[in-house]
């Protein structure tokens, strides 16, 4: 049987699948927190892949996005 490759971003504590990322030190501040913490609910290991490499998409965006500091500045 084969098994799947966890992302990068997968944790698993006890049983249970979620998307744990920290954010950068220079974002913290705008978006009001350190760390996305997603659960990924009772779906399979594949679903759950799926799901945290969505995430991780949107995520590598947001912090793309917020590099430009004028989109910064209306995110605040």
């Amino acid at each position: 049987m084969r098994t799947l490759k966890r992302p990068k971003y997968m944790k698993d504590n006890g049983g249970v699948l979620s998307y744990r990322r920290r954010v950068p030190d220079k974002h913290q501040k705008t978006l009001g927190f350190k760390m996305w913490n997603r659960p990924c609910g009772k779906v399979s290991d594949a679903q759950a892949v799926a799901m945290v490499v969505e995430w991780t998409k949107q995520d590598d965006q947001t912090i793309k996005d917020l590099d430009d500091p004028l989109v910064a500045e209306k995110t605040r």
